[in-house]
């Protein structure tokens, strides 16, 4: 993948931008198809990764996508109010939620509600965030 030079230009100074690189660097998707997906299980990420896409990255909300990975065993009738609630996506944005079967006969974590992945089909965000990824490496000289 070729980048120009306003790919790799960084949005913003200061942490925030910074922490939302690194965040979708480590905890996102590499997906090939050019798309933009993070994943996690804590609430306090998935909010901030929504904010940063939203106010950073600054993608529309009808953009934004949200998949669910639940065991059968986390199953309730609130799991996708909650996620919805949280990231602010209305449920009719949301991908079929994916249900594992488990082999335990108990919840053993009642404050689980599954994994959520926040979804952009968003070739040009996933090209500038790949360019900030690699304006960071070359900023302190680390190689891929």
């Amino acid at each position: 993948m070729t980048l120009n030079p306003e790919q790799k230009k960084m949005p913003l100074k200061g942490k925030v931008p910074l922490c939302g690189i690194k965040s979708q660097t480590v905890e996102g998707d590499k997906h090939k198809g050019e798309r933009v997906k993070f994943t996690n299980s804590d609430p306090a990420m998935i909010r901030f990764m929504m904010n940063w896409f939203r106010d950073i990255c600054n993608v529309p909300d009808k953009k934004l996508r949200i998949a669910l990975h639940i065991h059968n065993l986390h199953i309730t009738p609130r799991i996708e109010d909650y996620w919805s609630e949280l990231a602010r996506v209305p449920i009719n944005q949301f991908q079929k939620t994916y249900v594992k079967r488990s082999s335990l006969r108990h919840r053993r974590n009642i404050l689980y509600n599954g994994t959520c992945g926040i979804v952009i089909h968003d070739k040009n965000l996933f090209r500038r965030i790949m360019g900030w990824k690699l304006g960071l490496q070359g900023y302190f000289n680390i190689s891929s």
